[in-house]
C-alpha cells in the first residue's frame, strides 16, 4: 500500500509539471502572436505612409506663407539598401508638418548628422532614375507645400550608415535619429499603368492602359496643308491616354515617346505632333501649364484578322528632364476606348 500511494504522489507530480509547460508554452504562444501584430502593423504604416498621391485637379499657386508656429515629427521610416545597385542607401521619411497658416519649405533647410543637405538630391534621383527606379512611385516630394496648416509629406534622405539624425534650421527643437524599423525594395519604385507619376515638384501625370483606336479619322500636316492620314491593313494604331496636371502653372512638355515592346524585341516611336485624330488629342509637343488631357498614338503590326497583344515599357521624354520617365504597360486591342466627347 505504501508504494502505491508512492506511485500517486509521482503521478501527481507529473501531471503538475505536464500543466505547467502547457501553461508556459499558451503564454509562450500569446507572445509571439503579439509581437507578429505589432510587426504587421509597422507594415502597414510603412505602406501606407508610402502610398501614392492623388492626382491634383488642376495647377494652383504656391502660397506665401512665413511657416509661422512650424512644428516638425516623424511619423514613419522606410529604409532602402540600394549600394549595391546605385551606390548609396537611403531613407523615405514620412514628415508631418503643421504651421499657423500655410506650409511652403524648401529642402535646404533640412540636413542630416552625416553633412548632407536635402536639397542636394538631384544627383541621387538621376542615379535612381537611370536605373528606371522612381520616387515619385512612393510620392517623395523636394518642396514642403501645402495650403493647409497641416500636411504630411514624404522626403528623401540619403545616408552613408543606417543610424543618422535628421535635423531642420527652422525648427530648434526638431531632431530624429533615424534607424531601420521598416525595409523598402527598389523594384517597388517602378510605374506601372494608372500610377500617379511625379518628378515630386513641378508636375503629375498618369498613363493609361493601352486601347486601339483603328479606324478614327486621322489628319497630318505638311508646308501648312492638311491631308488624310493612312496606314497599312496590317497594322494598328493604338493610344495610351494621359492626364497630366502643371503643379504650380510650370509649362511642361512632352517631347516624344517610345514603346520597347520585351515580348516582340519591337521599338515604336509615338506619331509626331503633325499626326492628329478628329476624336483624340496628340500630347507630344503641348505646352501643358493646368491640367490637360491627351494621348500618344502608336503603329504597331496587328490587324482585326491577326490582333496583337505587346508587353513592355513606356519610356517618356520631357524637355528638360535628362532621363526618360519609364511604365510598364501593355499595347493590346482589348483595353477600353475614351470617349472625350
Amino acid at each position: 500500500m505504501k508504494l502505491k500511494g508512492n506511485t500517486r504522489v509521482l503521478v501527481g507530480i507529473i501531471i503538475a509539471i505536464i500543466v505547467l509547460i502547457a501553461v508556459l508554452c499558451v503564454v509562450f504562444f500569446s507572445m509571439l502572436t503579439s509581437n507578429g501584430s505589432e510587426e504587421s502593423v509597422e507594415v502597414s504604416a510603412s505602406a501606407q505612409a508610402t502610398a501614392q498621391a492623388t492626382l491634383a485637379a488642376s495647377a494652383t499657386d504656391k502660397p506665401e506663407t512665413d511657416n509661422d508656429g512650424l512644428t516638425l515629427s516623424v511619423s514613419d521610416t522606410t529604409y532602402y539598401n540600394a549600394y549595391d545597385t546605385v551606390g548609396f542607401n537611403f531613407y523615405v521619411v514620412t514628415l508631418d508638418v503643421s504651421t499657423t497658416d500655410a506650409i511652403n519649405i524648401t529642402l535646404d533647410h533640412f540636413y542630416t548628422s552625416e553633412g548632407i543637405n536635402l536639397n542636394d538630391y538631384s544627383s541621387y534621383v538621376s542615379t535612381l532614375e537611370s536605373n528606371a527606379y522612381f520616387l515619385g512611385k512612393v510620392n517623395v516630394v523636394y518642396q514642403l507645400i501645402s495650403h493647409s496648416n497641416e500636411s504630411t509629406f514624404n522626403i528623401f534622405v540619403p545616408v552613408e550608415s543606417e543610424s543618422v539624425t535628421l535635423y531642420c534650421d527652422l525648427d530648434e527643437d526638431f531632431s530624429y535619429e533615424l534607424s531601420v524599423k521598416n525595409s523598402g525594395l527598389l523594384t517597388d519604385l517602378y510605374y506601372q499603368a494608372d500610377d500617379v507619376i511625379t518628378d515630386g515638384l513641378t508636375y503629375q501625370l498618369v498613363v493609361s492602359k493601352a486601347f486601339d483606336m483603328s479606324g478614327t479619322t486621322m489628319t497630318q500636316t505638311f508646308n501648312g496643308q492638311t491631308y488624310d492620314y493612312t496606314y497599312p491593313s496590317t497594322v494598328s494604331v493604338f493610344a495610351l491616354r494621359l492626364e497630366a496636371v502643371s503643379l504650380y502653372g510650370d509649362t511642361i512638355q512632352i517631347e516624344s515617346a517610345t514603346y520597347k515592346a520585351s515580348n516582340y524585341d519591337e521599338t515604336f516611336t509615338a506619331l509626331g505632333s503633325d499626326i492628329q485624330s478628329e476624336k483624340y488629342n496628340n500630347i507630344i509637343g503641348v505646352d501643358i501649364t493646368d491640367s490637360y488631357v491627351g494621348y500618344l498614338f502608336f503603329e504597331a503590326y496587328s490587324s482585326a484578322n491577326n490582333p496583337i497583344s505587346y508587353t513592355g515599357e513606356l519610356e517618356l521624354y520631357l524637355v528638360g528632364s535628362d532621363n526618360p520617365i519609364i511604365i510598364s504597360v501593355d499595347l493590346t486591342n482589348t483595353g477600353s476606348v475614351y470617349d472625350e466627347s
